[in-house]
């Protein structure tokens, strides 16, 4: 909780990441050099092993992938160096939950899963859940916080409240729990046992509904909560949408296989073995990427990350992001609130702001809006008062939305 005592005010261009005490970072500039057909520039970097997920705690990120692999980077993905995971599984999945602490989860096929567990920026791991058997497999995390913790795997959905000191377990029938999330309160099971079923809980897991239209046959490979709508990808193309879990409707189909699915900065991104694209909610795609063997993306405070076998390869958004010359975002965190305010600098045709607030810095939520004033070469200054912050870190964006409708993003 925030202390009387204690008032502490930071002013940063764009960017603020609040914790107890309003911590907050400035992104690096990375030099970027050009790899193969792209309509950006990239940046690769040189791994030994076959990435497969990624995960960030502000400058310091850890990539996960077969064979216990993990890789550490301090620097926002310049350079990354190895460190011992203790286990031999494939890791498959990667989430920081908060208080410097990552989780990751994977496993040998048909033999084993495990649950790893650091709690000091991914220097030192410690298994804290160890499966032997067939039907073990862990394949996805999601933290509602640092305490509050959901791991899918094959036929089961494992749960902690307290950060793993203990946890427990809900099993379901035939099926590859491959990602949990929490939507509208109910917790949503992406799964796949010979056809995709979507399972919907409101009791976290201890019962479930199946949606009443399930989306595809097609095995769906990821999902992400945007725009208060539920998206999810996968095989053949499939890009399916829902508002409520229950019905599903088909964005696109093409004859692509889709692999994973990110957000940053308001733009949706997805690849495939040979491409990332960003991804428009209609289900329009454009190339930003290509190269080969590539398993999933992912995304630090400014940067989308494609990885792969043997390579990490990145590309730094522009700090450019809102139609006003300059947005000036202070904050004071107090007794059980954080007092926000931004400048604004020559706005011109900007319908509204939301302002946005997310636990982990992927997920936000709208908390309130305010209306701009609109003054061409002034500095119009603006208010907020978040009266409910989560304990821990806090996230804040502004969303931009202009009379035209088009929606574009501060930095996180």
């Amino acid at each position: 909780m925030f202390k009387n005592t204690i008032q502490t005010k930071v002013i940063v261009k764009i960017a603020l990441l609040f914790t107890y005490t309003l911590l907050f970072t400035n992104s690096l500039q990375a030099q970027q050099v050009a790899k193969g057909s792209n309509t950006q520039n990239w940046t690769s970097i040189s791994v030994s092993g076959n990435v497969q997920k990624i995960a960030f705690n502000n400058q310091i990120g850890i990539a996960v992938g077969d064979n216990g692999l993990i890789l550490k980077t301090t620097d926002d993905g310049i350079k990354f160096s190895q460190i011992s995971s203790g286990v031999n599984d494939n890791l498959v999945d990667i989430k920081y939950i908060g208080n410097n602490s990552f989780i990751a989860c994977g496993w040998i096929w048909g033999s084993h899963g495990v649950v790893l567990k650091s709690n000091d920026n991914g220097n030192t791991w410690n298994s804290v859940v160890s499966l032997g058997g067939h039907f073990n497999e862990m394949f996805g995390i999601f933290n509602f916080n640092s305490d509050t913790i959901f791991v899918s795997g094959t036929n089961q959905l494992i749960k902690t409240y307290n950060s793993f000191n203990s946890y427990s377990t809900s099993y379901f029938p035939n099926g590859y729990q491959y990602r949990s999330l929490l939507f509208n309160n109910n917790l949503i099971l992406m799964a796949h046992a010979g056809s995709v079923i979507m399972r919907k809980s409101n009791d976290f897991g201890a019962s479930y509904t199946n949606s009443s239209i399930q989306p595809t046959s097609n095995l769906l490979r990821d999902m992400i909560l945007y725009n208060n709508q539920l998206f999810a990808i996968g095989d053949n193309g499939s890009f399916f949408k829902s508002t409520d879990c229950d019905n599903w409707s088909m964005v696109s189909t093409q004859n692509l296989y889709f692999k994973s699915l990110h957000e940053l900065a308001g733009i949706l991104y997805t690849c495939t073995s040979s491409n990332v694209f960003e991804l428009n909610p209609n289900g329009n795609l454009t190339s930003i990427y290509n190269s080969n063997d590539i398993n999933s993306t992912g995304a630090s405070l400014d940067k989308i990350f494609a990885l792969g076998n043997n390579f990490i390869c990145y590309y730094q958004l522009s700090n450019n992001a809102l139609p006003v010359s300059a947005l000036n975002l202070e904050g004071i965190a107090s007794v059980n609130k954080i007092q926000l305010s931004f400048t604004a600098i020559n706005e011109t045709d900007m319908d509204h702001y939301e302002i946005e607030k997310s636990v982990d810095g992927r997920l936000f939520t709208t908390i309130g809006d305010l209306m701009p004033q609109n003054k061409i070469q002034n500095q119009t200054q603006y208010q907020f008062t978040d009266a409910n912050p989560f304990e821990g870190q806090n996230f804040y964006r502004i969303k931009g939305i202009s009379l035209n409708g088009k929606q574009q993003y501060s930095n996180v």
